[in-house]
């Protein structure tokens, strides 16, 4: 019997079209990316291209979890995204906190493995549909935000803003399971149009703007 990974709303069974809105909405991703590398076009910024290619990945990755909904597909939606968040805290030390690229890179080190403790906090049970593991990024792009408004720095507003969007995209994922009787096609594809949003916003952050404009 084939075993298939049911934890939305929308999901009537195995099928691969069985969430039609889920797997069709990760088209926002790839729009956010087709935006951003239209403005860098002209670009040479690898740090830029890297988390477009990634935000590319994290489309594709979360498409295929919900349309094959196994656990390979799983792997595939969730690797994209660790990368990505790490690259963006690295690129983020070095490019708008002025770290060296050694101290930036044990910066997202540290994220990787102090994040997982969060898993273990009463916090993991408070927040339903494994929400609780979007909470550390939430509370670093938090920081970084803050930390750049302090600085009055002119990127400060990109974050801010992303962070934002990024707490009603989380809302949307985590409240999924417990309205499927109110809306039967529940919320999660509202995660995956802000949280491209989200992304876009944190990639303008840390390019250089004159190479992101439009």
């Amino acid at each position: 019997m084939n075993e298939f990974i049911d934890i939305y709303c929308e999901r009537m069974g195995p099928g691969f079209w069985e969430e039609p809105l889920n797997a069709i909405t990760n088209g926002a991703f790839l729009i956010a990316a087709g935006l951003l590398a239209l403005g860098l076009r002209n670009s040479r910024d690898m740090p830029s291209w890297v988390l477009v290619g990634l935000l590319t990945a994290i489309g594709i990755g979360s498409f295929l979890f919900h349309t094959f909904a196994t656990q390979w597909a799983a792997l595939a939606d969730v690797v994209p995204i660790i990368a990505f968040i790490v690259a963006a805290i690295v690129i983020a030390l070095r490019r708008r906190f002025d770290l060296p690229w050694q101290a930036a890179a044990l910066g997202g080190a540290g994220f990787l493995l102090a994040a997982p403790m969060v898993l273990g906090t009463p916090l993991a049970t408070l927040i339903p549909n494994g929400s609780a593991s979007y909470v550390p990024p939430l509370i670093v792009l938090v920081a970084i935000a803050l930390g750049l408004a302090a600085q009055r720095s002119t990127y400060a507003w990109y974050f801010l803003a992303a962070s934002g969007v990024f707490v009603v995209s989380l809302t949307l994922r985590t409240i999924d399971p417990t309205v499927c009787d109110a809306i039967p096609i529940g919320t999660h594809f509202g995660w995956h149009v802000l949280n491209a949003v989200t992304l876009y916003l944190i990639v303008r952050g840390l390019a250089p703007q004159q190479q992101t404009a439009h």
